[in-house]
């Protein structure tokens, strides 16, 4: 997360010319740097595998132009700096290798973008979706809350879910009374036994 915040910060258009391209001389300048340092100490001089890591850091974090600068320095301090006393076909081929990871990483690059912007579209479609439902829900709610008739929700179980305003006025009861207990709260205890055996009836009927 932390890296693709970076990347997107470096990248973005109002990001400054002299950070961006700037970060394509910093990171070749590095992998010179440790190339000289390996030199001090008598070990093998893997520029190019240096090169390759800043060209990399500098096209994700810097954008497609950029890293271009950098593949364009790399092969320059490599055919003339770094190892000049090489062959033009030894050179012609390192050279080839910085082109063709050139070629890969925009190609990196435009697939980022491309799903960046995809993974955008998909979550300002999805906050639609959330804001149109939340607004049904509340026009829902409302009609609920309006209704001029005792309007109770119950459950498969017919214990109450919800009631409205009406249902409290009409039959006494607060909310907190009724939610949770069967709708059989509501009738007259003379006729709940008559009226259970008229759920059970019906609950067997939709199992049929």
């Amino acid at each position: 997360m932390g890296d693709s915040a970076t990347a997107k910060k470096l990248t973005r258009p109002d990001a400054s010319f002299a950070r961006r391209y700037g970060l394509a001389f910093a990171s070749v300048a590095g992998a010179l740097l440790l190339d000289l340092l390996f030199h001090d100490f008598n070990l093998p001089r893997p520029f190019a595998a240096f090169a390759l890591s800043a060209i990399a850091i500098t096209f994700w974090y810097g954008g497609t132009k950029p890293g271009i600068v950098a593949v364009l320095l790399s092969a320059l301090i490599r055919g003339f700096i770094a190892e000049g006393a090489t062959s033009n076909l030894t050179r012609a081929l390192y050279n080839l290798v910085f082109l063709l990871f050139a070629v890969l990483m925009i190609w990196v690059r435009r697939s980022k973008n491309a799903l960046d912007i995809e993974v955008a579209d998909r979550t300002a479609k999805l906050t639609a979706a959330t804001e149109e439902l939340r607004r049904q829900k509340e026009q829902l709610d409302g009609l609920f809350e309006l209704s001029p008739d005792a309007v109770i929700l119950t459950d498969d179980d017919f214990h109450v879910l919800r009631v409205n305003k009406e249902f409290t006025r009409i039959f006494g009861y607060t909310a907190e009374e009724v939610v949770g207990h069967p709708d059989l709260i509501i009738i007259p205890e003379e006729l709940r036994a008559e009226a259970s055996k008229a759920q059970g009836s019906a609950d067997f009927g939709e199992q049929s």
